[in-house]
């Protein structure tokens, strides 16, 4: 199967977060209905990475661990990138002016790197287990 069949999972699960974060941008009170639940939402959202990067291991059938590595670094950069972008749109938008001082500014923050790391890992072991559960 070529590639993007096999990304097919990841653009889903990527299109369903950059809508997530457009409805944030467009009623920013229903994150006030995210606060009591957050610690559901995090497990979940991990356990939603996992099964995605154990999707496209599946239908992609990368052999080598760093083209799973590579992919998973791409998928997880891709996925932490949606909500600094679209931020960064927002104040075009409100501002009618790019401030590029605020994008810089999110690569410097101790969340955004964690929430990386995170998904990284968590994209990337569901690959591997999508590799071991293969029958040859």
């Amino acid at each position: 199967m070529k590639m993007s069949g096999a990304l097919r999972p990841f653009w889903i699960y990527w299109g369903v977060l950059m809508a997530g974060c457009i409805l944030f941008f467009i009623c920013p009170f229903l994150i006030f209905l995210f606060f009591p639940v957050a610690f559901i939402v995090a497990a979940l959202w991990l356990a939603i990475v996992y099964i995605v990067g154990n999707a496209v291991q599946r239908r992609s059938g990368l052999e080598k661990m760093s083209r799973r590595l590579a992919l998973a670094f791409v998928c997880s950069f891709s996925v932490i990138m949606i909500f600094p972008v679209c931020s960064w749109v927002y104040e075009l938008f409100k501002w009618n002016g790019l401030h590029l001082s605020s994008f810089i500014n999110v690569f410097k923050d101790v969340v955004f790197w964690i929430g990386f790391v995170l998904h990284f890992f968590c994209f990337w072991i569901g690959e591997e287990v999508g590799k071991g559960g293969e029958v040859n």
